[in-house]
């Protein structure tokens, strides 16, 4: 008996053994074959975005000053006051350079003077050269000095340099105004720009210099 039972399994192994079982090569026990579909692989350009933190601010600005010292008599102006190019923004008392032009003008005409009175002289061989040439350069030294006057005097007034709106006010009337000493500031509402920093990797996207930077966007 043991040995026809064990001819039986023998038989039965064999006639196993012979059944042959078609599968495909990668597939596994209880997972469904699914179709997949063969592209080519392509470029295609993706849009990048970068939050920053900014500040928007006016892309004209100028702080007013003053070029020589002096009271300030006249500021016609408010704080938030919208100005135009060329308006009076502040006036300096202007005594002590209205009495340096009379002089210079006084002195000028004295000048003008000697000058034409040697050259009458000179042509009459009755003065020197020497004294001609003493009387000429008297003469475009006044005119120097008067050049000099009037320039102050155009500096006693401080106009607007563009259109644009007061934003602040360092000085007022009965101030002393002086070189360096800030008196208003202007800016334009109507030109505005973005400061912010922006990152390495995106400076790099515009060819700027790596780094952090100040980026202006108008």
């Amino acid at each position: 008996m043991k040995i026809l039972s064990a001819f039986a399994g023998t038989v039965l192994l064999l006639s196993g053994c012979g059944r042959k079982v078609e599968t495909h090569p990668f597939a596994q026990p209880g997972l469904s074959v699914a179709q997949v579909q063969v592209r080519a692989a392509e470029s295609t350009p993706q849009t990048s975005t970068e939050e920053v933190v900014g500040t928007v601010r006016a892309k004209q600005h100028a702080t007013l000053e003053a070029k020589l010292s002096g009271r300030i008599d006249k500021m016609p102006i408010l704080l938030g006051q919208p100005v135009k190019a060329g308006q009076l923004v502040a006036h300096l008392d202007a005594a002590e350079i209205k009495a340096r032009l009379d002089q210079a003008q006084a002195g000028l005409q004295q000048a003008e003077r000697d000058w034409k009175r040697t050259s009458g002289l000179f042509a009459q061989q009755a003065a020197t050269r020497s004294d001609y040439d003493a009387a000429e350069s008297r003469y475009q030294v006044a005119k120097a000095a008067l050049a000099e006057a009037q320039a102050m005097m155009g500096y006693v007034e401080i106009l607007a340099p563009f259109d644009g709106v007061v934003t602040k006010k360092w000085a007022d009337a009965g101030d002393l105004a002086a070189p360096g000493k800030p008196l208003i500031d202007i800016e334009n509402p109507a030109l505005l720009q973005l400061e912010a920093d922006v990152p390495e990797a995106s400076l790099r996207a515009f060819n700027e210099t790596p780094g952090w930077a100040s980026a202006l966007i108008p």
